[in-house]
């Protein structure tokens, strides 16, 4: 007890010491056994494997739905530069236009409804890109344009109901 008593003054000093030590050996013991490293390419265990189509498009739309739609763009529009043939690209795209219309961002959803239409035109989703279309030029207070528009969604419509009987 009288032992304590007496290095209560040093006390500081000596946890310095301590850590400054346990420092040392640290520094020691990477510089003479450094740690493996990864090989460029090597899988490490633990880690995810990366994501198919189905995962890639799964987790944008659930950011989406969670109200991050810069983020959500992000995904959507990863999914349509790694799988452009997939037959859900054209839906991603069109998706992509869905998330600039709740960020309220509508000259952007005109350009990526646009790009759905240019890129997939025969796509079972173009008709969802023109009703987009529409909603996005309304927003913008361009009522001639969204008309035509919300027009065309009948007519792609028609002939692609039509295309499937």
């Amino acid at each position: 007890m009288l032992f304590l008593f007496l290095l209560t003054p040093f006390l500081p000093l000596l946890l310095f010491l301590l850590f400054f030590l346990l420092l040392l050996l640290g520094v020691l013991l990477f510089r003479f056994y450094p740690p493996d490293l990864p090989v460029p390419g090597q899988r490490l265990p633990g880690l995810l494997p990366p994501l198919g189509d189905d995962d890639a498009l799964a987790s944008a739309a659930v950011l989406s739905l969670a109200g991050q739609f810069d983020l959500a763009v992000l995904g959507f529009e990863a999914y349509v530069r790694s799988f452009p043939k997939s037959d859900r690209a054209d839906d991603a795209q069109v998706y992509v236009c869905g998330a600039y219309l709740n960020a309220g961002k509508y000259d952007k959803a005109v350009d990526a409804c646009d790009a759905a239409i240019r890129t997939y035109p025969a796509g079972d989703a173009v008709p969802e890109a023109y009703y987009r279309k529409g909603i996005a030029l309304r927003g913008l207070k361009d009522v001639e344009k969204a008309r035509e528009a919300f027009e065309a969604v009948d007519r792609k419509s028609t002939r692609l109901n039509s295309s499937h009987t």
